[in-house]
C-alpha cells in the first residue's frame, strides 16, 4: 500500500477487509488519515521498514480525533501484530485513543 495511490488498495482498511487469517499487509512511508478495526482478522499489519526509525517516523496512521485509530475486537490471535508505526490523533472517551484492543465484538 502506497499513500502515492500506486498500492493494491486505497485504504489500509481496504486492505484488512480483504485479507485472509495469516496474511501480511505491508503499508510504504506516507500518511494515512483513517480508522481502522482488524474485525478479528489475524493479521500482521506493519510499516516497509518496521526496524528503521526514519520509517516508522514517516509512515503514519492518522485517525483525525474520530476514535481510536486502531481497534482490535479481542477475537485475534497472539501471532495479529501492528508493527512500524507512528499512531496519532486517536480520540477515546475513556479508552483506547490510540489502539483500542481486548474488547468483545459489539462494545466499540
Amino acid at each position: 500500500m502506497k499513500q502515492d495511490g500506486t498500492g493494491d488498495f486505497a485504504s489500509i482498511q481496504e486492505a484488512i477487509d480483504v485479507a485472509d487469517g495469516g496474511d501480511t499487509i505491508t503499508v510504504y512511508p506516507g500518511t494515512y488519515y483513517e480508522n481502522i478495526q482488524f474485525n478479528g482478522t489475524n493479521i500482521i499489519l506493519r510499516s516497509s521498514r518496521p526496524w528503521n526509525n526514519s520509517v516508522v517516523e514517516s509512515t503514519i496512521i492518522d485517525g483525525g480525533s474520530n476514535g481510536s485509530v486502531i481497534t482490535l475486537i479481542g477475537t485475534e490471535a497472539p501471532s495479529c501484530m501492528v508493527s512500524g508505526f507512528t499512531i496519532t490523533n486517536g480520540r477515546s472517551e475513556g479508552s483506547g485513543g490510540g489502539v483500542l484492543g481486548g474488547t468483545q465484538e459489539g462494545d466499540w
